[in-house]
């Protein structure tokens, strides 16, 4: 099977303490330099994976930031066509096992949100169908939820290139997002999705059948 490993459009500046613990890869990778994790398939129990970077991870704080590639695989027949659809893209997401966590400022600077959800437009598209009573009091007991800090066990969600086929956007937690910056918030989580062949991606996730382009 061809399957090549896919960068992230972006570099996302995490802390140490969130890639110091993951496990090596089990392949051998040139990152060219930059500290890279492998996503896994959290449905299949296959853990994310360091790439490359231990050494220079270990000579930092586990408090600093470290700006890492993110990695997805995908199979390469199957790639440039499938994720032309939307449709396909919304019915195959695979999910990667990590929680990493940047600054919210981050995201916004990085134009990863499709839009910006404040006060006056909250929940006017609500394709999820989530019962609320009224967006504004949806939006504003939001807001009181996230005064404390935000909450890792709802993290927000990256899809990897997601628009235009390259690019990197945010996938869910536009509303949460705006009122982390509003709240001035240092850190949130986000985890990363992608879409991609669940058997391509388990093979290589499994050193299987490797194909670099």
């Amino acid at each position: 099977m061809r399957v090549t490993l896919v960068p992230s459009s972006h570099l996302y500046p995490f802390y140490v303490s969130d890639c110091l613990p993951l496990a090596d890869a089990s392949i051998d990778f040139d990152s060219k330099g930059e500290v890279a994790i492998l996503l896994g398939n959290r449905e299949r129990g296959i853990a994310d994976t360091l790439l490359a970077g231990r050494a220079q991870l270990e000579d930092m704080s586990p408090n600093d930031r470290v700006n890492v590639r993110v990695y997805f695989p995908v199979e390469v027949s199957l790639h440039a066509f499938l994720s032309l659809l939307k449709y396909f893209r919304k019915r195959n997401k695979t999910f990667g096992t990590g929680i990493y966590h940047v600054n919210p400022s981050f995201l916004r600077e990085s134009s990863l949100e499709r839009c910006q959800r404040t006060e006056a437009n909250a929940y006017q598209l609500n394709h999820l169908k989530v019962e609320i009573d009224t967006p504004l009091a949806a939006y504003q007991r939001l807001s009181e939820q996230l005064k404390d800090g935000f909450d890792d066990r709802y993290p927000l969600t990256v899809m990897l290139h997601r628009v235009k086929r390259h690019i990197d956007s945010l996938d869910d937690g536009h509303h949460r997002l705006g009122l982390c910056i509003k709240h001035q918030l240092t850190h949130v989580g986000i985890q990363f999705c992608y879409a991609s062949s669940s058997k391509a991606c388990a093979n290589i996730l499994l050193g299987r059948s490797i194909f670099k382009l």
